[in-house]
């Protein structure tokens, strides 16, 4: 289960309000097929956006936690609970929301369109090494 998240915290001083976004797990997943032969019916992979693991990266108290594009391997549909990790996709802003990044297979590799406009295409490695 991914849990554990960094905690978004904001102080406005001017009517002494702390806003706290707490979320609790995964936003957005996108399941994809790596099907390179059609006998392999678990060669699936998990993408989705999260604010990023308290043990991660966690940022300062002045900075505010944003969304990240995450990358989940081992992925059996036929297990819904079988605990997996993920990996950070590292192309992009660390410190920007993240999010909507679109998936694909081409010549079997797993790319992502980001953003649309402009068209900027991104191939993506197991380990979340990521360029364009």
């Amino acid at each position: 289960p991914w849990k554990d998240l960094c905690v978004a915290e904001q102080w406005f001083p001017a009517n002494r309000t702390l806003l706290r976004r707490r979320v609790t797990g995964p936003e957005a997943g996108k399941l994809v097929a790596l099907h390179r032969s059609w006998d392999e019916s678990d060669d699936v992979v998990m993408v989705f956006e999260s604010a990023p693991p308290r043990g991660d990266v966690c940022p300062s108290d002045e900075d505010v936690p944003v969304t990240q594009m995450y990358l989940s391997l081992d992925v059996h549909v036929s297990k819904p609970d079988k605990h997996i990790g993920a990996n950070r996709l590292d192309y992009g802003f660390f410190n920007a929301k993240e999010k909507n990044w679109i998936p694909f297979i081409y010549n079997g590799s797993l790319h992502f369109v980001y953003p649309p406009v402009p068209h900027v295409i991104v191939s993506a490695q197991e380990d979340g090494r990521s360029q364009r």
